[in-house]
C-alpha cells in the first residue's frame, strides 16, 4: 500500500479446507469492504477479507477480474 501509484493489495492464502482467503488492503481511494462484500465478506474501506473456493488459480482470476470492474483499479503488474 505504501507504493506510489498502488490503490489495491490483495493476499491470497490457500486454507487446509480447500478454500482461499483473501485480505484486501486499500490506501483509501478503493473500497476494499465493496469488494468482499460481493463475496459475502466483509472489513472497512482500507482492510477486509473474504473467503472463496479453489483452487487458487481460479480464486484469483475471480477476485481480481472483481476488482478490475471497481473505479479507479488498474490492471495488475508483476
Amino acid at each position: 500500500r505504501a507504493i506510489k501509484g498502488v490503490e489495491l493489495v490483495l493476499f491470497f492464502k490457500e486454507l487446509p479446507d480447500g478454500k482461499i482467503k483473501v485480505s484486501l488492503r486499500s490506501n483509501g481511494t478503493v473500497d476494499a469492504h465493496a469488494i468482499a462484500a460481493e463475496f459475502g465478506g466483509g472489513g472497512h474501506k482500507m482492510a477486509s477479507g473474504l473467503k472463496v473456493d479453489g483452487p487458487i488459480e481460479t480464486a484469483v482470476d475471480t477476485v481480481v477480474n472483481a476488482c478490475l470492474q471497481v473505479e479507479g483499479v488498474r490492471e495488475p503488474t508483476e
